[in-house]
């Protein structure tokens, strides 16, 4: 069973305000964690348990914000990650 680890989300907008309310999910990776969902604070900041392994495509969104995804392999080291959203087009 892989191991799981507690990986801190931050989103921030172009100008490294916080982004609170901002949505961020899981679109590719196993089977259970697809369409997982958290939703920023107030400090933009949101937490998710999730196993060691490589690939998981992160999708991040807000009201007035473009959309931006992520790919990270979750590994021992990964402890952040982090969103810098430009507004939207």
């Amino acid at each position: 069973m892989p191991r799981e680890h507690i990986v801190e989300i931050w989103v921030f907008d172009s100008t490294g305000a916080p982004v609170p309310g901002a949505r961020i999910w899981i679109r590719a990776g196993p089977p259970v964690l697809r369409d997982l969902t958290v939703v920023t604070n107030e400090r933009g900041q949101s937490f998710l348990s999730l196993p060691e392994g490589p690939g998981l495509e992160f999708v991040c969104s807000a009201a007035g914000y473009s959309q931006q995804t992520l790919e990270v392999a979750i590994e021992a080291t990964t402890e952040t990650v982090t969103f810098t959203l430009g507004p939207d087009d």
